[in-house]
This record gives C-alpha cells, structure tokens and sequence, in this order.
C-alpha cells in the first residue's frame, strides 16, 4: 500500500485508495449529448456520454438501452438498434431491451430502426440511474 498523501499544503492526509475513489468520482456519466441524422424509416444517432463537468467520460460505460415515445416513461414495441460507431449494442429482448457499451472515450453511435415518429432513448447505467435523451426523429 502507498504512502498517505498531503492534499494542497493543508496538512490533510488523505489515503491513496480515497484519492483514487474522488478522482473516479468525477468522472462518472452523469449525462449525454447527442447528434441526430433522421431518414426513412431510421436515424443515426451518436452519443457523447459526459461526467459532471460535462466533459467526455474517459472510460467504457455499459447498462441497458431502451427506446420510448414519450421521454423515458414506456418502452416503445417494434424498434431495433444497430451499432453504427463507436462502442456496441446487443440486442437482449427483441424490439424492446439492448446492451450497449460505449468506447473507451465514452461514445455510443447506433442506427434506429423504428415506424415513423419521435422517440427517446433511455440508458439505464450500472448505478440504476436513467439518462433520457432528447428527441431522436425517424421519418
């Protein structure tokens, strides 16, 4: 185990592992930004997963993708995503649940196969958090 650190001159020692913990801390996802290409029947989306200064995460972020037509409070049936770039989706219940893990920098990009209309996706993180993004058009 490494040595206490000092933090900032103040005499305050602070455990190497603690200072490891408050440096993961602020870069956990806390939110998303997004880029829409809306087309017939699908949209390409890409996804920029952020921290809480609002910066990329740097590191792979994985939990649940579904899709909803009314802001994240009910799964929308017969939608399907497929990796565009960056990271992967897998599919885990058909037209309804995916996988996705993001790249190392923290971006998604998929396609959206869906009838006509506004939808939005929710991704569920490890922590049980829901990020809701904004409207995402298929036309």
């Amino acid at each position: 185990m490494a040595a206490p650190a000092s933090i900032g001159g103040f005499g305050l020692v602070v455990a190497p592992d603690a200072v490891k913990a408050l440096n993961l801390a602020d870069d956990v996802v806390t939110g998303v930004t997004m880029t829409t290409t809306p087309a017939t029947g699908t949209c390409a989306v890409q996804l920029v997963l952020t921290n809480q200064a609002g910066n990329a995460v740097s590191h792979v972020a994985a939990g649940l993708l579904f899709f909803s037509n009314s802001a994240g409070t009910a799964i929308a049936a017969g939608t399907s995503a497929a990796t565009l770039t960056n990271g992967a989706i897998q599919e885990l219940v058909a037209g309804k649940v995916d996988l996705f893990i993001s790249s190392a920098a923290g971006l998604l990009g998929f396609t959206l196969t869906a009838s006509s209309g506004t939808y939005y996706a929710s991704l569920v993180l490890e922590n049980g958090k829901v990020i809701t993004t904004g409207a995402i058009v298929v036309n």
